[in-house]
């Protein structure tokens, strides 16, 4: 199979639910060090899958296949970001919601917009600042 890239991700595993598809996709993750971001759930469900279905019949289990690689593919592909995204996720839309109560009207995109997600999550990883 001819291995193609489309931004970081081989070609290949993007969206691929097939047993080698996912061989080879935890075994990127593994190698980039971002196969624990996955929470123990999505690890197993991962596993089981590669070990003891042939063919994914089920819709959900295909849906959740997808959503699992999705977020395996954004985490590769944002590599270092990923954790300035998670930090500052949350603090946008805390603020988002403050600055759009005190009536600004632009704040309801703020908590869409990754360069600011980002540069809050970067401020507050690198300040030590921790939400209660």
């Amino acid at each position: 199979m001819a291995n193609f890239s489309v931004g970081k991700l081989p070609l290949h595993l993007k969206g691929s639910t097939s047993e080698s598809g996912l061989m080879a996709l935890r075994r990127l993750a593994l190698r980039k060090r971002v196969w624990f971001h996955l929470s123990n759930i999505e690890r197993g469900i991962v596993n089981l899958t590669i070990k003891l279905v042939e063919r994914i019949n089920s819709s959900l289990l295909s849906k959740t296949i997808r959503q699992i690689i999705a977020k395996l593919t954004h985490i590769i592909n944002a590599g270092y970001m990923y954790k300035f995204e998670v930090a500052g996720r949350p603090i946008a839309e805390e603020l988002s919601q403050i600055y759009q109560s005190w009536g600004n009207k632009n704040a309801f995109h703020w908590k869409d917009d990754m360069a600011y997600i980002r540069i809050l999550g970067m401020n507050a990883l690198h300040s030590g600042w921790r939400k209660p």
